[in-house]
């Protein structure tokens, strides 16, 4: 099945992890009670290509995610103003 975002919407894939480094900052696990969290861009809506591209890794704010179970995986769609920021290995 394949998830087709409309308008704004993104599809995230949520990261579950202890610690990453990433270009210098550390992002420390998620945590129930932290509002950001960190996720892989799965698909686009028509008005987020401009901005976003499959694969990114973003962090998001958890408010008004609408959470989908499809094949085992779970997605949320998020509106882009839920986006907060676009993480960049600035590494090589």
């Amino acid at each position: 099945m394949n998830i087709r975002p409309i308008g704004d919407r993104v599809v995230l894939e949520p990261i579950m992890q202890t610690e990453k480094k990433v270009g210098g900052i550390i992002l420390l696990a998620n945590a129930e009670h932290e509002k950001t969290y960190m996720a892989r861009v799965m698909a686009l809506g028509g008005e987020a290509k401009d901005i976003l591209k499959i694969g990114d890794l973003v962090l998001y704010e958890n408010y008004g995610c609408t959470e989908l179970k499809v094949e085992g995986h779970t997605y949320l769609v998020n509106k882009l103003d839920g986006i907060v920021c676009v993480l960049e290995d600035n590494d090589g």
